[in-house]
């Protein structure tokens, strides 16, 4: 929808080195829903993992970073407000400062969603693409602008998608305002705990879609449901995410719903033996490998939670034993979410 090779040098470069490019470069949009769903059904947000026939399965870190080629390592994606803790004061003067719009001009150009008497802190997707078009010809700090723009919407379109589809909230530019600092952030952790948060959303019987994207990690793990196609073309060095093209016929709601009975029923037939624990086994380097084997809490701006690899041994190559009990402090996991 906004390919960055239509952007100036500048603009180009600033995103490579966001450490999101290989993500745009090679994301694919396909989305399974049948595969998903039926999979969705299977999660439980109390220890964030699938319980399938022979056991447990989770999304790691280091399965992230493998998709999507984000930094696992780095420092915690912080902002100081969100949500109600961010006044409509604070949210004006930071698109000023970060995206050079006036209060007079976003409502002029009816960039903020909601309606005139109750506006909402998001900034509309379609606003952004058409309001952040660049020359070579502009100033640096236009650039610089045009930048933050591209970014923010790569942020809600492939790394934190919810279900509002056309529109970003504005908190997500104090992460963009050091352009330069942009890729010292784990990105990948803060992906996996919006995506754990999803999962236990859309797990929920009164729920019938979710956001976030994770067909990719279902494809490297189960080969054998046979969802996908590979890219010949694709090469290790790139995120996996480029590695399978989804065969998705028509999206008619009736066979979605015969597509997930089938899915519902090899499931429940599935074997370990017909599982890929670890397709990662012929990349490995130590950096990632060690990522994925921490515990603990992960945030997502607003959202804390808790990512244990002794649930999932197997996924590491290991025999899985009884999983060890881990630290758990209440009261400083409700600080860590204020």
């Amino acid at each position: 929808m906004w390919p960055i090779d239509k952007e100036c040098s500048k603009v180009q470069e600033y995103v490579q080195n966001s450490g999101f490019y290989p993500l745009i470069k090679y994301d694919n949009d396909k989305i399974d829903r049948a595969l998903i769903n039926a999979f969705c059904e299977r999660w439980y947000p109390e220890t964030n993992t699938y319980h399938l026939p022979f056991g447990e399965m989770t999304p790691t870190l280091e399965d992230v970073e493998r998709i999507t080629g984000l930094p696992s390592k780095g420092e915690e994606v912080y902002i100081t407000y969100a949500g109600k803790t961010m006044t409509w004061k604070f949210t004006y003067d930071l698109i000023k400062r970060t995206l050079g719009k006036t209060e007079a001009q976003l409502k002029q150009e009816g960039a903020l969603c909601g309606t005139p008497k109750k506006l909402e802190k998001r900034l509309k997707l379609n606003w952004l693409r058409d309001n952040f078009k660049i020359k070579e010809k502009d100033y640096k700090k236009r650039k610089e602008q045009c930048a933050r723009a591209y970014l923010l919407y790569v942020i809600v379109s492939i790394i934190y998608g919810d279900k509002s589809g056309g529109s970003v909230y504005a908190y997500f530019l104090q992460c963009l305002e050091d352009l330069d600092k942009v890729n010292t952030y784990s990105w990948a952790t803060s992906c996996l705990a919006c995506l754990f948060h999803q999962l236990g959303k859309g797990s929920r019987s009164e729920i019938y879609s979710m956001a976030g994207c994770m067909t990719v990690w279902l494809n490297d793990h189960f080969l054998t449901l046979q969802r996908h196609t590979k890219n010949s073309g694709y090469e290790e060095c790139q995120p996996r995410a480029s590695l399978y093209i989804a065969d998705l016929t028509t999206q008619q709601e009736i066979n979605l719903k015969i597509e997930l009975v089938e899915l519902r029923e090899a499931l429940d037939d599935l074997q370990e033996d017909k599982v890929t624990w670890d397709p990662y086994n012929s990349i490995q380097d130590g950096l990632v490998y060690q990522v994925g084997h921490y515990i603990g809490a992960i945030r997502c701006f607003g959202i804390v939670e808790w990512h244990n690899r002794n649930t999932v041994f197997r996924k590491f190559g290991s025999i899985q034993d009884i999983p060890r009990g881990v630290f758990f402090d209440k009261n400083k996991t409700e600080k860590a979410a204020v």
